[in-house]
């Protein structure tokens, strides 16, 4: 699995975190922690994420297209903007963002505290 995320990757991260009401850039660690600790399970993610593509696409919005063009290529190739993105999408972004890495540090706290009280 290549660390670097694809467009569509980037583009579930950015929903989700708009879902949350939170932006993803130029946030503290303590910031990325909450905001892991509160997002739902990723079919709830996958959910949010699908239903804001579905409603840019009942309003004729699609901001841009996606250009797959990289070094050596010898014609440039656009996407369209996406109306939905699978589940493994949503899935590869979260855990190459390191969300998930977060979102389950949180749940060990949890589970930490919950023992030891």
């Amino acid at each position: 699995m290549s660390h670097t995320m694809t467009s569509n990757e980037n583009l579930a991260l950015s929903l989700i975190f708009g879902s949350l009401g939170e932006s993803p850039f130029n946030r503290s660690m303590d910031d990325y922690l909450a905001v892991a600790a509160r997002a739902p399970k990723l079919a709830a993610l996958h959910a949010d994420v699908n239903r804001a593509l579905g409603k840019a696409a009942a309003a004729g919005y699609a901001p841009y297209e996606i250009c797959y063009f990289k070094a050596g290529d010898r014609k440039v190739w656009y996407e369209k903007f996406p109306t939905s993105l699978s589940i493994e999408t949503v899935r590869q972004a979260w855990i190459k963002s390191g969300m998930r890495g977060l979102q389950l540090r949180h749940k060990v706290q949890q589970r930490r505290k919950r023992s030891s009280h």
